[in-house]
């Protein structure tokens, strides 16, 4: 909608519910009033009338009754005047027939009334005594008419004013909306770069006031507009200069990040080096157990052979003893074997830097198993280890990726023990799979951490551990080991209450 119906309404609509106001007060009051002069000149005409014909009703003067009713009835306001008895009989009556003869009914007031007669009745009070009472009808047709009359001029007026109001808000919306538009085509022409409309105030009001305040802005704009063309300039020759420095910038960061990556192989190299070295004393002593065993066993064996080959034609008992335990102990120089090549196993695949990329079916609970024989001697004897890992899950990937993230974790939750100082140590590996992926979870109630380690975490370098217990990069690789074989790792933590890993990989 324009501006000027806009503003023809706004104004038609606020004179109208204004004159609506006047009339409706002016009507209301002139009502009131009206009704006020009936009931004041009614009240007169009653105690008038009383007065008049308080003697003659007493004496029962019929004669003057009569004169004095009709006296009163002959007035034009009077249509009808009827004098009733305490019996209900029509003592005195005079003035139109017809009304005199219809049934009673008083009227509230007179603006109501169908037949221009205000009809009221009046007691006769004599001494305090009611002796009957005056019925009247007054002819209201010049008061209804009057108001009507004086409605019609109000209403004529009022829509007089509202159209003149409509015919000054039309006039004054073209004023306005005709410099409006002006400026709105200047502003559209700026809008587009053309700065070659000037507009030209035609009064000292608003209107002029705001289309010298738009020849001062056009000239800003037009100053603006050639700092910048010059600016823009000065840019593009900074930028070609720019772009020669970022491409060589960029040759050197690609150079620096190759660097980076060749250095980022290395620490992961010492990274598992390091893990080893910490491995090596319980390694070394789970190693010598075996190999004491076997060596043991070999001496005694050799002296079983010496008796042997001394009493070979013997029935001695000892012989038969000798025979019956030589099975025994050589089997348990295969079970000590066969720990050493377990151990020296899983030490070789944990460190094996060979085909790292090579993807199978790796069982995850032999992976644990791997992984359990390698730290059982860092273990301390108050921390319990519960594994609760279904043999049926089955994860394609590199299994030595596997080791090296599961064995970091774990190493991890005894570092946070040890922090910790409890004395009922507990580390929980549990997996469970739907259909899509496999969920493992690794739980300790060792030291926890607060939001912020929390939230470099997985950081390379970042470290809470002791110099010379760390590199900071042990949960960093672990962090891309998940996400090379596209999993999820995530972690919630509380201080003091201990940690939770939680790792998601797709089937």
């Amino acid at each position: 909608m324009k501006f000027r119906y806009k503003t023809i309404i706004g104004i038609a609509s606020i004179e109208i519910i204004l004159l609506g106001l006047i009339v409706f007060t002016v009507l209301s009051d002139l009502k009131n009033s009206n009704q006020t002069q009936m009931e004041q000149q009614i009240n007169s005409i009653t105690e008038l009338f009383i007065a008049s014909i308080k003697d003659a009703y007493l004496s029962d003067d019929q004669t003057t009754i009569d004169s004095i009713t009709q006296l009163l009835a002959s007035t034009n306001s009077i249509d009808y005047i009827k004098i009733i008895n305490n019996q209900s009989e029509i003592v005195s009556s005079y003035g139109n027939e017809t009304s005199i003869n219809n049934s009673f009914i008083g009227d509230d007031h007179f603006a109501k009334t169908k037949d221009n007669i205000f009809d009221v009745q009046k007691n006769i009070n004599i001494n305090d005594q009611v002796f009957g009472f005056i019925q009247f009808g007054f002819n209201v047709k010049f008061l209804n008419d009057s108001l009507l009359k004086t409605t019609q001029h109000l209403l004529f007026y009022a829509m007089l004013e509202v159209l003149l109001v409509a015919m000054f808000s039309y006039l004054l919306g073209n004023y306005l909306t005709r410099q409006l538009s002006d400026i709105k085509r200047a502003n559209n022409a700026i809008s587009q770069d053309n700065y070659s409309i000037i507009l030209k105030p035609k009064s000292n009001d608003e209107i002029g006031d705001l289309a010298r305040t738009y020849n001062l802005m056009r000239s800003q704009l037009l100053e603006a507009k050639e700092q910048r063309d010059e600016h823009e300039q000065t840019l593009k020759v900074l930028n070609n200069d720019l772009e020669v420095r970022i491409w060589n910038r960029t040759m050197d960061l690609e150079k620096s990040n190759q660097e980076l990556k060749n250095t980022q192989s290395s620490l992961i190299e010492h990274e598992k080096l390091a893990s080893i070295g910490l491995l090596s004393s319980g390694v070394a002593h789970e190693i010598n157990n075996p190999l004491s065993s076997v060596n043991s066993n070999i001496l005694t064996m050799q002296e079983y052979v010496t008796i042997l080959a001394n009493k070979l034609t013997s029935e001695d008992d000892k012989i038969n003893f000798i025979i019956e335990d030589l099975p025994d102990l050589i089997n348990d120089c295969l079970i000590a074997t066969k720990q050493i090549n377990t151990i020296v196993s899983g030490l070789k695949t944990f460190s094996s830097t060979q085909n790292q990329t090579t993807l199978k079916e790796t069982q995850l609970s032999e992976c644990f198993n791997q992984i359990f024989v390698l730290i059982k001697p860092l273990v301390p004897y108050h921390v319990k280890v519960k594994i609760n890992i279904p043999d049926d899950i089955i994860l394609i990937a590199n299994q030595s990726k596997l080791i090296q993230l599961f064995s970091n974790l774990l190493i991890n939750a005894l570092d946070a023990l040890e922090e910790s100082k409890t004395q009922q140590g507990k580390i929980h590996i549990t997996a469970k799979k739907s259909k899509t992926n496999m969920t493992l979870t690794i739980s300790d109630n060792g030291i926890g951490m607060n939001h912020k380690t929390q939230q470099h975490l997985f950081d390379p370098f970042f470290t809470t551990k002791g110099v010379g217990k760390g590199t900071g990069l042990g949960l960093s690789i672990a962090y891309g080991i998940v996400e090379e074989f596209n999993g999820e790792i995530s972690v919630k933590s509380q201080v003091n209450k201990g940690t939770q890993f939680i790792i998601k990989f797709p089937l």
